[in-house]
């Protein structure tokens, strides 16, 4: 079974940017089908369309052949069109990865840099260097964090390099 499910995977795309809540998730769905079926937009015979999901706007499109998701991935623009909608509405079409988290959210204790640092400006430093939505700062040093798993792991990089240069600092102040 599980071999099974790796060939599934293969043959799925996440689909995000999907108009939530205009129609009925049914007709969504099938307008979803409708269009990942076409040949203009690099489509193939569908097998499975799964929406609504836990995220908002995004939908898993299944094929019946892995030659299409390849050929629907390198359309450069999908654009959700239907004659119930007001506009058309751009899609974007990545690989489906089991392995790959869409956001993360972690829980940093930036107490052990309230001695060399203004935790306040440290974390104005931290936004402007990546794409993650930072919480309130706790009085306890703590502040939450949320964004996707590499833009977490250059922030513990910088975080890192941070604390590093503290301890360069405290050695260099002890050998006087």
């Amino acid at each position: 079974m599980a071999t099974g499910q790796a060939a599934k995977s293969a043959r799925t795309v996440v689909i995000s940017g999907v108009p939530d809540g205009l129609l009925h998730n049914d007709v969504m769905t099938d307008i979803l089908t409708i269009h990942f079926q076409r040949l203009k937009n690099n489509g193939g015979d569908v097998e499975d369309v799964m929406y609504p999901t836990d995220k908002k706007g995004v939908a898993y499109v299944t094929f019946e052949d892995q030659k299409v998701v390849e050929s629907v991935l390198k359309k450069d623009e999908h654009r959700l069109e239907d004659k119930r909608f007001s506009r058309y509405y751009p899609l974007k079409v990545t690989r489906f990865s089991e392995n790959v988290f869409s956001s993360v959210t972690c829980v940093l204790d930036m107490s052990v840099f309230k001695e060399q640092f203004i935790l306040e400006d440290l974390i104005q430093e931290m936004k402007k260097s990546t794409d993650l939505s930072f919480g309130p700062l706790q009085s306890n040093g703590h502040i939450s964090v949320q964004g996707s798993f590499p833009d977490i792991k250059l922030l513990r990089d910088f975080l890192l390099l941070k604390a590093k240069s503290i301890s360069e600092k405290d050695k260099r102040e002890k050998g006087r």
